[in-house]
């Protein structure tokens, strides 16, 4: 699941938000070689894990909260109390 989340986040981070072209993107064996990955990640495998990512949302942001503050250790800052603007 972590190669999945990694290839994920770095097709995001070169500018699309498209899932859809992550797997066609993944498909290019350079850029599987780069991220470690045996065969491309078919869109159902990609669905797959943005469902787990969403199921498990809480735990996930929980975790790199405490995995953040125990490496910065952040003072005065209580995440549980802040109220985020309505739309």
């Amino acid at each position: 699941m972590s190669r999945i989340l990694v290839a994920m986040c770095t097709h995001i981070l070169m500018g699309s938000n498209s899932m859809s072209r992550c797997s066609d993107w993944l498909k290019n064996r350079d850029v599987r070689k780069e991220l470690r990955l045996d065969s491309g990640l078919s869109q159902r495998t990609i669905n797959r894990a943005i469902s787990l990512i969403g199921d498990h949302s809480g735990e996930i942001l929980v975790r790199l909260w405490e995995g953040l503050d125990s490496r910065y250790h952040f003072e005065n800052t209580d995440v549980t109390s802040m109220v985020l603007p309505s739309l």
